[in-house]
């Protein structure tokens, strides 16, 4: 190693020593050349960080898109907890919950009133006593105008509220879907079939002499608990899988 003078005759630079190789403070690879601190490379051989190299504010990942474990962002994550996601509108935990809980309760209603009607119907059809027929059916007329429709209502209301608010959606499973047009029939047929037939057995159990009413006011309890049982077992076992225009969407 050699030490160039300094020709003002000031002290020499600390950094002025040159390379046996010849390579200069400034010439070619210099210290503003862009690589190496005092020419060609720097003390660990590496290549030394200029001003112009720097990131910029626009490539430096922000608090709130930075990468977590298992993919996603912060970003993602806090929008997730806020309730939304990239796929629609979610429900929070808390309020899933709360409709979940709520929807059973529904359910269950439901389908204790079609046990309810299908035994005071058979009470109805097979006792000789004229005032317990007549109780039975004024019972079953009441389950009908005061209890069914709203249950049904609240039962489907809450079933697409949650299928929505949640990854299942309302159409991407077939058991979803399924479910729903059961729901629906049921609702309709206790509207427009179970209810006018409940009132006319009720009217006929009033009237002089007592009449029992024939065998098919079996039909509506026995077909909507059918149903109800059906949706039941579609809930807990969730077979079949993905419908075919959400499988396509994927």
């Amino acid at each position: 190693m050699t030490t160039t003078e300094n020709r003002t005759g000031a002290e020499p630079h600390a950094h002025t020593e040159l390379h046996a190789s010849g390579e200069g403070f400034t010439g070619g690879e210099g210290f503003t050349g862009g690589e190496g601190f005092t020419g060609g490379e720097g003390s660990t051989g590496g290549k030394a960080t200029t001003s112009a190299e720097a990131p910029t504010s626009a490539e430096v990942p922000t608090s709130a898109e930075v990468p977590v474990r298992g993919g996603g962002s912060v970003k993602g994550e806090a929008r997730a907890r806020r309730g939304t996601t990239g796929r629609g509108w979610r429900m929070s935990p808390r309020a899933r919950k709360a409709n979940l809980v709520l929807h059973v309760i529904c359910s269950v209603t439901w389908l204790g009133l079609d046990v309810g009607l299908l035994t005071l119907t058979l009470t109805g059809l097979t006792t000789d006593d004229t005032t317990t027929l007549r109780a039975a059916y004024v019972a079953m007329r009441l389950f009908g105008d005061v209890l069914l429709v709203p249950v049904a209502l609240l039962a489907l209301t809450t079933g697409v509220v949650l299928s929505l608010g949640t990854h299942w959606g309302l159409t991407r499973h077939l058991w979803v879907l399924v479910k729903l047009v059961l729901t629906l029939v049921a609702g309709t047929l206790t509207v427009l079939s179970l209810r006018p037939g409940l009132h006319e057995a009720a009217r006929a159990a009033l009237g002089t002499p007592a009449d029992h009413g024939s065998w098919d006011l079996l039909a509506p309890p026995v077909v909507s608990m059918t149903m109800y049982v059906t949706m039941t077992v579609l809930s807990y076992y969730k077979p079949w899988g993905r419908t075919p225009w959400a499988r396509r969407a994927r």
